[in-house]
């Protein structure tokens, strides 16, 4: 996945015609500020994942009960794209998986691109955050109101974790007009944390 992402950015979200990748439920202007949004997070992504040992697979933990942790985001205005970091250093755990394998799931109804990134205590993770983990989001229609934006596996031994343990920083949330991103004033935080079976 990541090796494609590299040779063709877009590949993943659209319809390849020709030598480019098409968003036929776009418009041109949106199609363009989605590319450019994407190809942005994708490169980065690439570099970044590029500093990881393959055999790296993230902290295990003996005994470790897991839980579903859900994030949402609140707009005042229309919303396309969204960047925000979860700070867990004080919850006891981590989230399952390492680097981009990191396990989240976008909401499917938002039918939106998302990129995932959760900082490891490596040398050569090229995170320097322990505890961290990164998310960005681009919409293909404006949304506004309360939206439930993705969920993400937990995994603590001994401690129930709770919602007020992680920290949510928005970075970003913003909204497309000519190709440019205009901020929206949002804010996002978690919105429950339930035990899953594993």
């Amino acid at each position: 996945m990541h090796a494609e992402l590299a040779r063709d950015p877009l590949s993943c979200c659209g319809r390849y015609e020709g030598n480019a990748t098409r968003f036929p439920q776009l418009s041109q202007e949106q199609e363009s500020a989605v590319r450019t949004y994407i190809l942005f997070v994708s490169l980065l992504l690439a570099a970044t994942v590029a500093r990881i040992p393959s055999s790296y697979a993230g902290p295990t933990l003996d005994s470790a009960d897991r839980y579903s942790v859900e994030i949402a985001v609140t707009a005042t205005d229309s919303l396309q794209s969204v960047q925000l970091t979860i700070d867990y250093r004080a919850v006891p755990g981590a989230f399952v998986g390492a680097g981009s394998d990191v396990a989240c799931t976008p909401n499917p109804d938002l039918r939106a691109l998302a990129a995932f990134y959760r900082c490891d205590p490596t040398a050569s993770s090229g995170c320097m955050t322990e505890g961290q983990l990164n998310a960005a989001m681009v919409l293909p229609e404006a949304v506004s109101g309360t939206l439930s934006l993705f969920t993400c596996t937990f995994e603590s031994a001994g401690q129930t974790p709770t919602a007020e343990g992680f920290v949510v920083h928005l970075g970003e949330s913003a909204r497309m007009s000519n190709g440019r991103a205009i901020p929206v004033t949002a804010t996002a935080r978690i919105t429950s944390v339930s035990s899953v079976t594993r």
